[in-house]
């Protein structure tokens, strides 16, 4: 798997979770679990020099807010239940599947969560197909501060007939906490954790004849109460490539060091310390990505509640904002949105104190 699928398989899996707060130190738990029609888009940094990870410890400020987005790097993940999905077959026991865009096909990262673990089981793209036999677990809760988990998984890769294995190992850590800022606020309260993992693809050529890839990653991941997933993240990589041919030495290409910073621009909330909109359902009563009309189903708890529905791009510019006033039941509503060019949104209720929001794609 490319990097880029990794970081977002990361970004996807972990969205999952959420956190609750102790009287001094935040603890991860999986007290937020986010519906299955939920939704995130990510940026790559433009600079990935911008910042850096900063220092472990309690009570860390990290700054954040000089961040800028890369064009054309917007990547948006929803989720679903696997039924009906290309490669839901080979995944019988997924119960959670994350749907994005890798480099112009749909690619699917399949999941299985119980109270307090998450696994990674594999990822289906037209031609590549990833399965582990032995799963990879990305979470287990819940995290104090201090405390790590460890992992070791294998599996296998299909592409298009060619296939090779796939083992590593990883150990994360929740090592800080403190504050961060981000062009989009400032979130109390922030967990970092720091994940080091070593992943290893095996080729057996015949006759003897080897190839292996060997990279091996530092990740640093915020997250905050209330927001959907990795605030932000700061990847760090290095590897090589090996040949194994009988009968002389081993041919090495070494990849230098990559870094990489990758952050939430839009998902189930979007802005920092909002809560989520309580006795409200919002979902899609239609297909998504969207031609013509974004169809959504609005469902209540009690009547004449007044709320905002508000669409926006992905810079947050407002797009379209309309009163609605609860009637206790399902309402659905339709937003023209044929005069927007395609790309990425997100539609969002408020009350003017809490929000829900989903995204959603415009072909």
């Amino acid at each position: 798997m490319n990097q880029k699928s990794f970081r977002m398989l990361s970004m996807a899996a972990l969205l999952a979770f959420g956190f609750t707060t102790a009287t001094a130190q935040p603890v991860l738990n999986n007290s937020i679990f986010f519906g299955l029609t939920q939704g995130l888009t990510t940026v790559t940094a433009a600079d990935s020099n911008a910042v850096s990870e900063g220092m472990e410890g309690a009570n860390i400020t990290w700054n954040f807010s000089v961040l800028t987005p890369a064009s054309g790097t917007n990547t948006t993940v929803n989720f679903q239940l696997p039924a009906g999905t290309p490669y839901a077959a080979q995944f019988p026991s997924a119960n959670l599947v994350g749907i994005f865009d890798e480099d112009g096909s749909a690619a699917y990262s399949y999941m299985k969560h119980t109270a307090n673990e998450l696994e990674y089981l594999g990822l289906g793209i037209e031609g590549y197909l990833l399965i582990y036999n032995n799963p990879q677990t990305l979470m287990k809760v819940p995290m104090t501060f201090g405390s790590d988990h460890s992992d070791t998984y294998k599996g296998m890769v299909d592409i298009d007939g060619f296939v090779f294995n796939v083992d590593g190992e990883s150990v994360t850590h929740y090592d800080a906490y403190g504050t961060l800022i981000m062009p989009n606020g400032t979130f109390n309260n922030a967990i970092r954790l720091r994940t080091v993992s070593q992943d290893r693809d095996t080729a057996d050529l015949g006759g003897g004849v080897m190839n292996i890839s060997t990279f091996v990653s530092t990740t640093y991941s915020w997250y905050a109460e209330n927001h959907p997933g990795p605030i932000v993240t700061i990847d760090y990589s290095v590897g090589n490539y090996t040949t194994i041919i009988p009968g002389f030495p081993p041919q090495i290409e070494e990849v230098p060091l990559d870094k990489q910073i990758t952050y939430t621009i839009a998902g189930s909330t979007s802005v920092a310390d909002v809560p989520e909109l309580q006795g409200i359902g919002l979902s899609f009563a239609g297909a998504n990505p969207v031609v013509d009309q974004l169809s959504l189903n609005i469902d209540s708890d009690e009547s004449d509640r007044t709320l905002q529905l508000q669409v926006f791009d992905l810079n947050g510019n407002l797009l379209v904002s309309q009163n609605l006033t609860t009637n206790g039941n399902r309402q659905q509503v339709e937003i023209p949105v044929r005069q927007y060019p395609a790309g990425n949104y997100f539609v969002s209720l408020t009350d003017g104190q809490a929000r829900q929001s989903k995204g959603w794609v415009k072909i």
